[in-house]
């Protein structure tokens, strides 16, 4: 995993305004694969970036400087209110998982909190438990009591490995702003 705090070092050069990047962002999952598979926003990566979303990734994965080759990038905008959380989960494809039970992880997952505001809660948490895990040894209960915890806090990166578990804590007080990659 990694941190980095004070990402963006000149915001004002990106000439993003980060409050428009959250606007049609919607309530994440759903009750079918098809409601999980519709919230997804989907690129190339090859083509010119079409939105403000994809302007800020491609800044980010380019400064990450995280030599992997690169073919499609599926990314989630989230705004968590006061009393939402996010369940644990891994990033997959979810299609693949229903469809044939394997369980095919990107290469890498970043979180990046653009927006400054007050939040309390709403950690991102990061177990030290693989998904499949839990139903090839049983090791269910034990994601719950290992793991790793990050603050939201503007201008702060996190990449990690998405198949490790992960989830979003409940927000006491605030508003969560982040975009996931």
């Amino acid at each position: 995993m990694l941190v980095i705090d004070n990402f963006i070092k000149d915001i004002k050069a990106l000439n993003i305004d980060f409050t428009s990047i959250f606007e049609d962002t919607y309530n994440y999952g759903g009750d079918t694969i098809e409601d999980e598979i519709s919230t997804v926003n989907s690129w190339d990566w090859v083509t010119k970036p079409k939105n403000k979303q994809e302007e800020l990734i491609k800044f980010l994965i380019n400064n990450l400087d995280l030599d992997v080759d690169i073919k499609t990038v599926e990314y989630w905008t989230h705004i968590h209110t006061q009393g939402t959380d996010l369940e644990w989960h891994t990033n997959k494809d979810e299609v693949v998982r229903h469809t044939s039970g394997e369980f095919k992880h990107p290469l890498f997952s970043i979180v990046y909190y653009p927006i400054k505001e007050y939040v309390e809660g709403g950690f991102l948490e990061i177990s030290g438990v693989k998904e499949k895990d839990i139903y090839n040894n049983g090791s269910f209960l034990k994601f719950e009591r290992e793991y790793e915890r990050i603050k939201p806090k503007c201008n702060r990166v996190v990449v990690f490995d998405p198949s490790y578990l992960h989830r979003v804590t409940n927000i006491k007080k605030g508003i969560r702003y982040s975009i996931a990659i």
